[in-house]
Protein backbone atom coordinates (compact mmCIF):
# COMPACT_ATOMS: atom_id res chain seq x y z
CA UNK A 1 0.00 0.00 0.00
CA UNK A 2 1.75 3.22 -1.02
CA UNK A 3 0.29 7.05 0.17
CA UNK A 4 0.99 10.34 -0.43
CA UNK A 5 -0.31 12.84 1.85
CA UNK A 6 0.70 16.56 0.75
CA UNK A 7 -2.52 17.70 2.60
CA UNK A 8 -5.84 16.59 4.20
CA UNK A 9 -8.23 18.42 2.31
CA UNK A 10 -9.00 19.35 -1.27
CA UNK A 11 -11.15 21.98 -2.94
CA UNK A 12 -13.81 21.40 -5.41
CA UNK A 13 -11.73 20.90 -8.82
CA UNK A 14 -8.83 20.01 -7.15
CA UNK A 15 -6.70 16.86 -8.48
CA UNK A 16 -6.64 13.68 -6.15
CA UNK A 17 -3.47 12.69 -4.93
CA UNK A 18 -2.03 9.62 -6.03
CA UNK A 19 -3.26 6.41 -4.54
CA UNK A 20 -2.21 2.69 -4.76
CA UNK A 21 -4.44 0.72 -2.57
CA UNK A 22 -5.58 -3.19 -2.66
CA UNK A 23 -8.81 -3.77 -3.55
CA UNK A 24 -11.40 -6.66 -2.22
CA UNK A 25 -11.79 -8.61 -5.94
CA UNK A 26 -7.63 -8.95 -5.36
CA UNK A 27 -6.34 -6.24 -7.70
CA UNK A 28 -4.68 -3.02 -6.35
CA UNK A 29 -6.06 0.35 -7.79
CA UNK A 30 -4.39 3.73 -8.74
CA UNK A 31 -6.05 6.72 -9.95
CA UNK A 32 -4.84 5.65 -13.55
CA UNK A 33 -6.98 2.98 -13.38
CA UNK A 34 -9.76 5.81 -13.58
CA UNK A 35 -8.06 7.96 -16.64
CA UNK A 36 -11.11 6.58 -18.93
CA UNK A 37 -13.55 8.15 -16.38
CA UNK A 38 -15.17 11.64 -16.54
CA UNK A 39 -15.03 11.97 -12.89
CA UNK A 40 -14.37 9.64 -10.24
CA UNK A 41 -16.07 9.69 -6.53
CA UNK A 42 -14.43 8.76 -3.66
CA UNK A 43 -16.45 7.42 -0.81
CA UNK A 44 -14.80 6.77 2.10
CA UNK A 45 -16.83 3.86 4.28
CA UNK A 46 -16.51 1.12 6.37
CA UNK A 47 -17.64 -2.31 7.47
CA UNK A 48 -18.88 -1.36 11.24
CA UNK A 49 -20.56 1.79 11.27
CA UNK A 50 -23.98 2.03 11.65
CA UNK A 51 -24.61 5.16 9.29
CA UNK A 52 -22.07 3.16 7.09
CA UNK A 53 -24.20 0.48 6.72
CA UNK A 54 -27.13 2.37 6.36
CA UNK A 55 -25.77 3.43 3.06
CA UNK A 56 -24.17 0.54 1.53
CA UNK A 57 -27.46 -0.27 -0.86
CA UNK A 58 -27.32 3.36 -1.81
CA UNK A 59 -24.20 3.49 -3.03
CA UNK A 60 -24.61 0.76 -5.02
CA UNK A 61 -27.48 2.25 -6.64
CA UNK A 62 -25.35 5.34 -7.26
CA UNK A 63 -22.43 3.22 -8.56
CA UNK A 64 -24.99 1.43 -11.12
CA UNK A 65 -26.47 5.07 -12.11
CA UNK A 66 -23.49 6.97 -12.71
CA UNK A 67 -20.74 4.36 -13.69
CA UNK A 68 -23.28 3.85 -16.93
CA UNK A 69 -22.87 7.89 -17.52
CA UNK A 70 -19.31 7.87 -17.37
CA UNK A 71 -18.37 7.82 -13.58
CA UNK A 72 -16.16 6.19 -11.56
CA UNK A 73 -16.56 5.11 -8.08
CA UNK A 74 -14.69 3.75 -5.33
CA UNK A 75 -15.01 2.33 -1.76
CA UNK A 76 -12.32 3.22 0.93
CA UNK A 77 -11.90 1.69 4.07
CA UNK A 78 -9.32 3.50 5.94
CA UNK A 79 -9.79 2.36 9.55
CA UNK A 80 -7.26 0.09 11.38
CA UNK A 81 -8.73 -3.49 11.85
CA UNK A 82 -7.01 -3.52 15.55
CA UNK A 83 -9.56 -1.24 16.81
CA UNK A 84 -12.43 -2.04 14.25
CA UNK A 85 -11.84 -6.03 13.82
CA UNK A 86 -15.05 -5.81 11.85
CA UNK A 87 -13.32 -3.68 9.16
CA UNK A 88 -10.52 -6.08 8.44
CA UNK A 89 -9.85 -6.93 4.67
CA UNK A 90 -10.84 -10.10 5.04
CA UNK A 91 -14.19 -8.86 6.81
CA UNK A 92 -14.29 -6.15 3.94
CA UNK A 93 -13.77 -8.95 1.11
CA UNK A 94 -16.94 -11.05 2.61
CA UNK A 95 -18.87 -7.47 2.72
CA UNK A 96 -18.03 -7.03 -1.02
CA UNK A 97 -19.20 -10.05 -2.29
CA UNK A 98 -22.24 -10.46 -0.18
CA UNK A 99 -23.73 -7.22 -1.39
CA UNK A 100 -22.06 -7.29 -5.20
CA UNK A 101 -20.31 -3.92 -4.82
CA UNK A 102 -20.45 -2.57 -8.41
CA UNK A 103 -17.24 -0.57 -7.56
CA UNK A 104 -13.82 -1.37 -6.04
CA UNK A 105 -13.86 -1.51 -2.10
CA UNK A 106 -9.76 -0.72 -1.33
CA UNK A 107 -8.02 -0.68 1.63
Amino acid sequence: MERHAEKSTLLIGEKAPYFSLPATDGRIYSLSDFTDRRALLVVFTCNHCPYARAYETRLCDIAKKYCAEGVGMVGICANDAQDYPEDSFEQMVEKSKALGFPFPYLH
